[in-house]
């Protein structure tokens, strides 16, 4: 789970980054930041699921970056920090999609427990199994839930085992052994039917051809992507497009 920290007074953003690191230590922290600009563009670089913002920040203050980073990570959950118990800060929280809103100072235990109460509910989890409808179980490890939100989300680009690891900062033989676990399949055989799962949407709502679907959904190789396809769904492309489209 990547975690984005964004707290403008230094002891604070160190405190913050010590306690993610010693209480959910599965965790990986993407960005440790000061101000607003930079939280913005951890928000380009990263696939984010939980960010801890304090309001009154450089550059962008937090709710304008918590607006922000929401439009572009749906999913992400979001804490305020801040100083602020107005009635008008809520409310704006709230309209922009904070998930919680704690007041400074606070207690590790009360932090602890709204991370736990966002990070571990149900509907997390839940939201990943809907993406990956093929599993026969819910995922497990940390890691592999991990894994399966940035194929979700990065499925476009050329995924790679290595590749995956380092975003989540973690050894790649001990990430495809989660995978495997939790999956029952490689990484390779996870994305591409992840890739298959896209294609038959593309292919039964749109007028792409085969070729062109292959390239949208991830495939370099068309070739590739032809033989995935028919051992996934037992079609040929073009056969399910003809079926579906009526071409």
């Amino acid at each position: 789970m990547n975690v984005l920290i964004v707290e403008d007074e230094y002891k604070e953003l160190l405190f913050l980054t010590s306690f993610i690191r010693r209480t959910f230590p599965d965790m990986n922290i993407v960005g440790s930041v000061n101000n607003g600009k930079a939280a913005l563009e951890a928000g380009n670089l990263y696939p984010l699921d939980l960010a801890l913002l304090d309001i009154e920040l450089p550059v962008h203050d937090g709710l304008y970056v918590a607006e922000k980073l929401k439009n572009t990570h749906p999913g992400l959950r979001i804490i305020i920090l801040t100083a602020y118990s107005t009635f008008q800060y809520a409310q704006k929280a709230i309209r922009v999609g904070v998930s919680d809103y704690l007041v400074k100072p606070y207690l590790e235990e009360e932090l602890e427990e709204i991370i736990r109460k966002l990070v571990l509910s149900t509907d997390y989890v839940e939201s990943l199994c809907h993406s990956f409808p093929f599993l026969s179980a819910e995922p497990e490890h940390p890691y592999t839930r991990m894994a399966l939100h940035i194929i979700a989300e990065q499925y476009k680009q050329n995924l790679s085992l290595p590749a995956l690891s380092d975003i989540i900062k973690t050894n790649p033989d001990y990430l495809g052994k989660c995978i495997k676990k939790d999956t029952g399949m490689g990484f390779s055989e996870l994305l591409a039917r992840f890739r298959i799962q896209t294609a038959q949407k593309l292919l039964s709502s749109n007028n792409y051809s085969a070729a062109e679907t292959a390239a949208l959904v991830g495939f370099a190789d068309p070739n590739y992507f032809y033989r995935c396809f028919k051992k996934y769904t037992g079609l040929s492309a073009k056969t399910y497009a003809t079926l579906h489209l009526g071409r």
